[in-house]
């Protein structure tokens, strides 16, 4: 058993990520980061996964020009894992599926911010 020291105590089990019941050191081991991290909704352990899902949030706070950029590089890794599924070569085949969900997500915050250009444009 895993005991956690915080400043010289010891950390009663319900505050003790390495004793709330995951299996494995794996599973421990990422709840005890996520915990320093103070990371509650888990993006450490998608990061870690490669299971990252842009937000929303984090596409509006971009410019254009990024979205932009970031719409191409979806395009382009898109490409790439139509060519390795047809040489036989994907592993992930689920990476498709959310590569074009966040290609239409820049998309949609793309023509949000360019509609609201224009209704600014045309307010003035």
């Amino acid at each position: 058993m895993v005991q956690i020291i915080d400043g010289g105590r010891r950390l009663a089990p319900e505050n003790n990520p390495c004793q709330m019941g995951h299996h494995g050191v794996h599973g421990a081991l990422i709840h005890l980061l996520r915990w320093i991290m103070g990371d509650p909704k888990g993006a450490f352990r998608r990061v870690l996964k490669g299971t990252w899902r842009m937000g929303a949030q984090d596409l509006r706070e971009k410019t254009p020009d990024q979205l932009v950029e970031e719409l191409a590089n979806l395009k382009k890794e898109a490409f790439n894992l139509r060519f390795q599924q047809a040489t036989g070569q994907l592993e992930n085949t689920a990476r498709m599926r959310s590569v074009r969900r966040d290609a239409a997500r820049v998309k949609t915050i793309l023509n949000e911010k360019v509609q609201a250009a224009a209704g600014e444009g045309a307010s003035e």
